[in-house]
């Protein structure tokens, strides 16, 4: 793909508008444009934004202690997102959620009681050309990570993720805060969808509960793989399945969630289309 040309007014208007350094690299067709970036904003005499990660002396406050143990439902809803949306360096001292639901990172930041930062990105994707809007929320802790490590949360999660070492009663949780990540209610003609995507040892947990709960299910479609490692998707449209889903997943009216997929799932089995 032919590269463009690098303006550097264009570089200080995106990194002024939000754009992380990451999204203005890829915008001019380069993978690293870090120290270019830095360059034309230092002589520029404008400050670098950290975008939410610990720099310098300050140290954020956070509860290190939080995922020592998972026995609430609101930390196994959290271990779906960072499956789903999360992501651990190989450094292995801090995770980061890039996501963009702001309610998703503020009530992730409310659980761990941290005053660390949101930050704000704006992704371009050739692809499309089109420019996304994301939310940053890096949490720095070599002893939060090492936990997330002993519950089978590692930072190759996109292919070789496997079901996090929790109690059977908090599956529903951990489904549901994976369906708010990698999930999706969709509408293809005049009928509802509900599909989800995971690693194969996941979808192997979903698809037992899927028939313990006498859920008719579909064929897996495998959409990716990596040295036979597979990110497998399952699709659901019936409306017993969608209310039998939907109960499982959401068995309390008080239970957090992404209200616009909540609502979905709702609004598609109010209106009521079978196969």
């Amino acid at each position: 793909m032919k590269r463009l040309d690098i303006d550097e007014n264009k570089i200080i208007e995106l990194y002024n508008s939000g754009w992380g350094m990451n999204a203005i690299s890829k915008y001019f067709g380069y993978v690293d444009l870090r120290k270019k970036i830095k360059d034309v904003l230092s002589n520029n005499n404008i400050t670098v934004k950290n975008f939410g990660e610990t720099r310098g002396a300050r140290k954020y406050v956070f509860n290190e202690n939080y995922f020592q143990c998972i026995n609430n439902a609101n930390k196994a809803y959290i271990l779906g997102l960072i499956v789903s949306d999360g992501y651990i360096p190989p450094q292995k001292s801090r995770f980061t959620f890039q996501i963009k639901d702001l309610e998703l990172l503020e009530f992730i930041k409310s659980e761990l009681n941290t005053d660390q930062p949101i930050g704000n990105e704006y992704i371009y994707d050739k692809r499309t050309d089109k420019t996304y809007q994301r939310y940053v929320l890096n949490i720095n802790s070599t002893r939060l990570v090492k936990d997330l490590y002993c519950l089978n949360i590692f930072n190759k999660k996109s292919f070789d993720a496997i079901m996090p070492n929790i109690d059977v009663i908090y599956y529903p949780d951990f489904f549901r805060g994976l369906f708010d990540g990698d999930g999706s209610i969709s509408k293809e003609g005049p009928r509802y969808r509900y599909s989800q995507i995971a690693t194969a040892p996941i979808m192997q947990v979903l698809s037992d509960i899927f028939d313990k709960l006498n859920i008719n299910k579909t064929k897996l479609i495998n959409i990716c793989d990596n040295n036979n490692d597979f990110i497998l998707k399952i699709k659901q449209g019936s409306l017993k399945d969608f209310k039998t889903i939907f109960e499982y997943m959401y068995y309390d009216s008080n239970v957090f969630c992404l209200k616009r997929k909540y609502n979905k799932f709702k609004l598609a089995i109010k209106n009521g289309r079978t196969n």
